[in-house]
């Protein structure tokens, strides 16, 4: 239970944080799942471009989207050590960089 409630808990800080950011989620709350989170790029954003960064600057690795979603959504998992608050607040930090330069 303690497990899950950690992420959960990350998972609402991370989505709070992301749609504070003009971020929209691909996934209706009532089906979200805590440990895979996937939004939509932002259109000015060169989706690829940022992921690339983030691996590269920052050793975080997201996911891109697959099929029709390739190139419009970001994959970000929180399971296991990632869903802590410090990992959390570190992947925002770190898009937030990336996005600004991707």
């Amino acid at each position: 239970e303690n497990d899950f409630q950690r992420h959960r808990d990350s998972h609402l800080e991370l989505v709070a944080a992301l749609q504070k950011m003009g971020m929209k989620m691909l996934i209706d709350e009532p089906f979200r799942l805590p440990m895979i989170n996937t939004l939509y790029c932002p259109d000015r954003i060169h989706e690829l471009a940022v992921r690339r960064r983030l691996l590269n600057e920052f050793m975080i690795e997201i996911g891109g989207g697959l099929g029709r979603l390739a190139g419009k959504i970001w994959r970000i998992g929180l399971m296991g050590h990632t869903a802590r608050k410090e990992n959390v607040v570190r992947f925002l930090e770190a898009l937030d960089k990336a996005m600004k330069t991707g």
